[in-house]
């Protein structure tokens, strides 16, 4: 070997060792960054007359596309569960239901309670003042519990709103990066942060509704929800929300359906009255709540009219739909300009018990606690398998800040043996000028 590729080599070996240094210390640097991927320096050897030692290629970053697209769809997943599990906390609190007695059955309880005390004194004032306090109480906490929840029903489509905007704008960003990332390849420069970010956007999209990703032949992202409608190829696609629907803006069609998980999915099938016949506690959850208040209302104020003293005589009154709404004691009664009927209190409080109004109180409670119970048990799971799937994928793309300091280790040391090499050659060189010299 000639002392001048002998140089070249070691000049070579400077530079690998070089480039490995700053590509190790970027690892240690971004250890604990979530959305970073593990880079590593591609090298290969010369080859020909005269040529020998390493050559730079460029920098690749570790990949894992399978596992990537299952913590894709289990982000989904746990998006949608979290979201199902926030609307299901709410609907308790609403509802009182991790009381010893949920409020509603409280005021329930105690409107029964006061019909049979009236029974005892039909005579006494107190008891029939107590019998309509009890009862007007009763009402305006039904009155309550159906505003609430269309305003929360109103909440969750102003969510759905913001979350599609959020889709959008990611949406966009990713096919930035993706023109980035084909401009970059093309030019033969290092893509791997690019591609690392474009992901992470990828995730977030992966937060709002359910994903699948492919790849062409430039490198690009072709993302699309998992029922196959695009969300970005070439350009991305935009989406609308009216209060109803999904609308893709590029042809105007309807696409709600096609939303099938993650927080968007997720709200879209709690919002779907169309759904409300379903097995499924999250299907439909907003109208059947309140169809129940309403069924409710309405069976509490017929069964209590029906006993109620003679024909044409009432108590409870609906003045408009729907009944959950509107539901009041007759204002007669109310304001006490007509007295209360002193057989009311016996008939009243047997009608109540055969037409089990009781337990279809409980029922409504029941079926919300079944909710959350369900809810936060699907998220835990969900949780639990997207953070498993995470930590796998991060054991195959993510940084061992120990495996690194052993590189650079090597790294440093491969650079003083070239350094040296070079320091050689050098000498060797300043020796054999000196000798032709004289």
């Amino acid at each position: 070997m000639s002392l001048n590729v002998a140089l070249n080599n070691a000049f070579a070996g400077l530079r690998l060792s070089q480039a490995g240094t700053e590509v190790a210390s970027s690892n240690i640097a971004n250890a604990q960054d979530p959305s970073y991927s593990r880079k590593v320096l591609q090298h290969s050897s010369h080859s020909g007359v005269g040529l020998s030692g390493p050559y730079l290629e460029g920098v690749e970053r570790r990949v894992a596309d399978r596992i990537a697209q299952d913590v894709r769809g289990l982000t989904s997943q746990a998006a949608g569960n979290e979201t199902r599990a926030e609307t299901a906390e709410r609907l308790g609190e609403m509802l009182n239901i991790d009381a010893d007695t949920p409020r509603l059955q409280q005021l329930f309880s105690d409107f029964e309670t006061a019909l049979r005390d009236f029974e005892a004194t039909p005579e006494s004032n107190t008891m029939a003042s107590r019998v309509i306090n009890t009862a007007d109480a009763l009402a305006k906490e039904v009155n309550h519990l159906y505003a609430e929840t269309e305003s929360l029903e109103q909440e969750i489509r102003s969510q759905v709103d913001k979350s599609v905007e959020q889709l959008n704008e990611k949406l966009l960003e990713i096919e930035k990066l993706n023109k980035e990332i084909a401009g970059n390849k093309a030019l033969g420069e290092t893509v791997g942060n690019l591609e690392d970010r474009r992901d992470a956007a990828i995730k977030e999209v992966s937060e709002l509704v359910d994903t699948r990703v492919l790849m062409d032949d430039q490198g690009r992202a072709q993302v699309y929800t998992s029922s196959g409608t695009q969300l970005v190829g070439i350009s991305a696609q935009q989406f609308s929300w009216d209060g109803d629907d999904i609308i893709k803006e590029s042809d105007g069609n309807t696409v709600t359906n096609a939303f099938k998980d993650g927080e968007i999915g997720a709200r879209l099938r709690m919002l779907d009255d169309t759904l409300v016949g379903s097995n499924d506690p999250a299907a439909g959850t907003i109208q059947k709540l309140k169809d129940q208040l309403n069924d409710f209302a309405v069976d509490i104020r017929t069964t209590v009219n029906d006993a109620y003293g003679g024909a044409g005589d009432i108590f409870f009154q609906t003045p408009a739909a729907p009944g959950a709404g509107t539901l009041q004691v007759k204002p007669a009664i109310l304001n006490g300009t007509e007295a209360l009927q002193n057989d009311a209190g016996g008939t009243v409080s047997q009608a109540l018990i055969d037409d089990n109004i009781g337990g279809q109180l409980s029922g409504i409670i029941e079926n919300t606690a079944g909710f959350k119970a369900e809810s936060k048990h699907n998220l835990e799971n969900a949780t639990a398998s997207r953070d498993a799937m995470e930590a796998k994928f991060r054991g195959k793309v993510g940084v061992d800040v120990d495996q690194e300091m052993a590189d650079l280790i090597a790294l440093q040391n491969a650079y003083a043996a070239n350094a040296r090499v070079m320091q050689t050659v050098n000498d060797m060189m300043n020796t054999l000028m000196g000798a032709v010299g004289r």
